[in-house]
């Protein structure tokens, strides 16, 4: 990742049943940097209890409320060690002299989704923006989740990547 943006990053053992979650900062300086991280024991797969497309709009509607919390934007993607340029979605709340706003960028534009606004097929990509509040910030999980559909992905082929909004 560029040196202004981050992803969580794990590791997964299966033979030892262990994941290991890495810390979102380093500490230190220079040659003395050290990454610290969690270990967590799992247990036993069992299969969801929910539906994972719900449960990856409530991650992303969460992950949209602290992101605005910490001056960060999040751009999801598919996951994997080379970040494609398309598909991704991306959510920041920007001013644009008028008070925080809200916006949501897919490409390409997702299309008959019945939550995006329809866009011309010429168009690579599409941008929703609304007023950020604290009613309508929440929303980024639902329009994520629908462009993620289009991708033709599952919930846990995408990755997060964070960045610092400049300003």
């Amino acid at each position: 990742m560029p040196d202004n943006r981050f992803r969580e990053a794990a590791y997964l053992n299966a033979d030892t049943g262990t994941l290991v979650v890495q810390n979102r900062f380093a500490a230190g300086e220079g040659d003395r940097v050290q990454v610290e991280a969690n270990v967590f024991q799992l247990g036993d797969p069992v299969p969801p209890e929910t539906n994972p497309w719900g449960d990856l709009k409530e991650f992303l509607s969460a992950a949209a409320l602290s992101a605005v919390e910490r001056g960060e934007y999040f751009v999801v993607e598919l996951g994997g060690w080379d970040a494609i340029p398309e598909p991704y979605c991306l959510f920041a709340v920007v001013d644009q002299g008028d008070g925080p706003v809200s916006l949501i960028e897919a490409a390409p534009a997702p299309r008959g989704t019945g939550i995006w606004p329809d866009a011309p097929q010429d168009q690579r990509g599409s941008t929703v923006t609304a007023p950020a509040t604290e009613q309508s910030l929440p929303g980024a999980g639902i329009f994520a989740v629908a462009a993620i559909k289009t991708w033709g992905a599952q919930p846990w082929d995408v990755a997060l990547t964070f960045g610092k909004l400049a300003g």
